[in-house]
């Protein structure tokens, strides 16, 4: 193994700080890429919940309007001295029934819906998560390797490769 003079022994400690400085800039990017990605699944979480929860409130207020109008065609009908629990006026009442029953079936279908479509992009933004990291893990074994590469270049280590001979 040949002496390394000073010059070489300052380009090896170039290539090993510059190696090691960018290794761990690119784990810290992928780190910080991820951690955003989770943020962002967090959010999209928190909105699946929000949706829910809105449904589920548009459905009470739709039941309780429901029960009003029910009430008023019953009084209505009382009013008018008809029999509300026989006849048309009991196959309306059920008719009204039905429909705020469906408006409020609607509501909560249009809240899950709008929630797994969110539920899906947390999801997404999870996997992203994981393959950000995996990237900034990636890139720093590369740069490992290239810097490992350059240093063998630069101070020509036992195991870098000859020079190939000129001569017959």
């Amino acid at each position: 193994m040949a002496d390394m003079g000073i010059g070489e022994m300052l380009a090896l400690g170039s290539v090993a700080a510059g190696t090691a400085f960018s290794a761990f800039s690119s784990v810290n990017a992928g780190n910080q890429q991820a951690s955003a990605y989770q943020f962002n699944q967090q959010v999209q979480q928190e909105n699946a919940s929000i949706v829910r929860q809105e449904a589920a409130s548009q459905a009470a207020i739709d039941r309780q309007q429901t029960e009003r109008t029910l009430g008023n065609v019953k009084a209505a009908y009382g009013a008018g001295g008809v029999d509300p629990n026989r006849g048309t006026p009991l196959d309306v009442m059920a008719d009204q029934a039905m429909t705020g029953e469906l408006t409020r079936q609607l509501d909560l279908y249009r809240g899950e819906v709008a929630a797994t479509g969110d539920i899906n992009q947390a999801n997404l933004l999870g996997y992203e998560a994981q393959q950000a990291r995996s990237a900034g893990e990636n890139r720093a074994v590369a740069t490992i390797f290239s810097g490992l590469g350059q240093a063998a270049l630069t101070t020509r280590l036992p195991w870098s490769s000859p020079t190939p001979s000129t001569s017959f």
